[in-house]
């Protein structure tokens, strides 16, 4: 078998291109992975925050005419900016709402829409 210099080379150039491939492979599969665990971080932080801000709107808004177990829905009133329980099937639009807590309406929104449908628990206080 005859071996040359130039066959050599080829071979090595070879599984040099085949090694530095497969390292960029790993590298592209590693910032994919990542870019999945901060998008899904985001969108857990922001369901979060609405979360967090719905328990406080809650707290400092009137319910008291709201029956046990029934659903109601938040709407923010921008000309008094105050937020307002409402109940009924009237006002099931004010269930969609965007990542900045503002209603929207699902079909015209262009962006991220969440929903948010609530309902009022009454601890006995009777001892």
């Amino acid at each position: 078998m005859y071996k040359t210099k130039q066959a050599e080379s080829f071979i090595g150039i070879m599984i040099g291109v085949f090694l530095i491939s497969i390292v960029i492979l790993g590298i592209s599969n590693l910032l994919n992975y990542s870019g999945e665990i901060i998008r899904d971080y985001e969108d857990n932080t922001k369901i979060n925050i609405l979360r967090n801000n719905t328990n406080n709107i809650i707290t400092n808004i009137d319910t008291s005419y709201v029956a046990e177990n029934e659903v109601f829905y938040i709407r923010n009133d921008r000309v008094t900016d105050t937020y307002v329980a409402l109940t009924g099937s009237l006002f099931e639009a004010d269930r969609y709402i965007n990542e900045f807590n503002q209603n929207v309406d699902p079909d015209t929104y262009e962006g991220p829409v969440y929903s948010r449908q609530l309902w009022v628990e009454r601890e006995d206080t009777s001892t």
